[in-house]
């Protein structure tokens, strides 16, 4: 799985970020991919036949007052993206960037991904 360093939280997280006005959330969740880590995809084709995320994640952020940020929900739309070979992330927007196998994920919002993924036998498609 492609993976930032999240550099306010200091934790592992999957890209991703807001989408802009005349985008779709698979758009965005491209666009968010290119910005942050310099990987190019594609949406899944299983998106095709379904039109929607994989998932949606629904967790609490804490405050940030150097944004000016309350804490609030965050909505995480999840989509499968796909690459045609496995390049080395760039920095994107200077955030640490990595490839992370399935085995050594151990936070429980995304085992719960990687499960679905299985279910649905997303892992290999």
């Amino acid at each position: 799985m492609l993976m930032i360093f999240h550099p306010y939280l200091k934790i592992w997280l999957q890209p991703g970020g807001h989408i802009d006005a005349g985008e779709t959330p698979g758009q965005a969740a491209q666009r968010e991919v290119r910005e942050e880590t310099g990987v190019h995809t594609e949406v899944h084709p299983w998106h095709a036949r379904h039109l929607m995320p994989l998932d949606i994640d629904i967790h609490p952020i804490a405050e940030n007052p150097h944004k000016q940020e309350p804490a609030h929900y965050h909505y995480d739309f999840r989509y499968r993206l796909r690459v045609n070979d496995i390049p080395n992330p760039g920095q994107g927007e200077g955030l640490k960037v990595g490839w992370k196998a399935l085995d050594e994920i151990d936070e429980p919002w995304l085992q719960d991904l990687i499960a679905k993924l299985e279910h649905q036998g997303l892992l290999l498609a």
